[in-house]
């Protein structure tokens, strides 16, 4: 166990090294990501995760809507 608890560790998709230049190639709709050479699979957010997302969303939003400004989520 490291310093911040248990890793989840992500399931490998391809076995074999894979170079930067590799994925970028791959089609845009290959799911996964890259992780220390391997195409791994693609992590999932924690409902922790959305919980804190949403109340960044909503704080920013109160400061930036009266300067005109927007505020997104990442989709």
């Amino acid at each position: 166990m490291d310093s911040m608890g248990s890793r989840a560790t992500a399931e490998i998709l391809r076995p074999e090294p894979m170079t930067l230049e590799q994925w970028a190639g791959l089609e845009e709709d290959q799911p996964g990501e890259l992780l220390d050479g391997h195409l791994v699979e693609e992590e999932v957010p924690t409902t922790l995760h959305e919980a804190v997302v949403s109340w960044l969303i909503e704080v920013l939003r109160g400061w930036a809507r009266p300067r005109g400004g927007w505020v997104f989520g990442s989709e």
